[in-house]
């Protein structure tokens, strides 16, 4: 199956066979993959680590992008994150970024917290001046965002800001939002036993589930595979781990932003790859 530029796909489940291919891009523009899935916990769900059980519910077959054949979602890429230019004060109405290409009007961006403080902040871009990249926010900072001198000494240490709008979406419903994380449920997108996963510059959101194996993003048993990679995606608003690599060898894991994910980012088990 190809996806083309501006489609919008609605499904409970989209598994790609061993001989199949999944192609969208690249440099694919505003495509929307929504994964439909019913509400799968109650008394009859099965134990988190009885994997056996997980995967046999027809249940929580839903809301999954499950490949086992080619894969490759490239979207039209754009700067996943930059550092901060300049230290700006609470109150401010704009920041200045080292980098913005693709970033546009309306995205939300989220700003690392600095030293000595507890929470990352996150913004909606109401404009931007592309050539310096400065960056209006919608709403003013709520705190002071500076350099630091790393955790106790070192160089001058930028705060990070993170793009959280890609132009391939993969999203659904996170069941149990307003729950404690461990009773909430979201999609997966995995690339199990065989074939490659190429995913590039999409977002990722309301993902995860407490069953072991149902992570956001999940590289599982393909041993050698060069030709897989996770590269500059957006993975938000989730649970249990955002991007896992398990018993898969010289993938390539770069650039992705990771964000308010309630459980491990990034997570290699029995592999060995680059991560960057």
């Amino acid at each position: 199956m190809t996806v083309s530029d501006d489609t919008h796909v609605v499904a409970k489940r989209i598994e790609v066979a061993p001989e199949g291919t999944l192609i969208i891009g690249p440099d694919a523009r505003n495509v929307r993959l929504e994964l439909i899935q019913d509400d799968c916990r109650g008394p009859s769900a099965p134990f988190p680590d009885d994997t056996s059980a997980v995967h046999a519910s027809a249940c929580l077959r839903f809301g999954q992008l499950v490949s086992r054949g080619l894969t490759r979602i490239d979207a039209a890429p754009v700067t996943s994150w930059t550092v901060m230019k300049k230290d700006a004060n609470a109150g401010a109405r704009s920041i200045q970024v080292n980098e913005c290409d693709g970033w546009t009007v309306g995205a939300n961006i989220a700003i690392a917290n600095g030293a000595g403080q507890n929470n990352a902040q996150e913004h909606v871009i109401s404009d931007i001046e592309g050539s310096n990249c400065i960056v209006g926010l919608a709403s003013p900072l709520s705190q002071v965002v500076r350099s630091f001198t790393g955790f106790t000494t070192g160089s001058l240490v930028p705060l990070e800001v993170l793009y959280l709008k890609r132009n391939v979406v993969i999203t659904g419903t996170m069941i149990g939002r307003d729950s404690e994380p461990k009773f909430r449920q979201g999609i997966v997108v995995s690339q199990r036993n065989t074939g490659v996963l190429q995913l590039s510059n999409a977002l990722v959101e309301n993902c995860g589930r407490i069953f072991q194996g149902e992570y956001c993003v999940h590289l599982h048993l393909l041993g050698s595979s060069p030709s897989s990679l996770i590269e500059g995606n957006a993975i938000i608003n989730g649970i249990s781990k955002g991007i896992t690599v398990h018993g898969t060898h010289h993938s390539s894991v770069a650039d992705n932003v990771v964000y308010n994910i309630k459980g491990v980012g990034i997570y290699v088990e029995n592999g060995k790859g680059e991560i960057g």
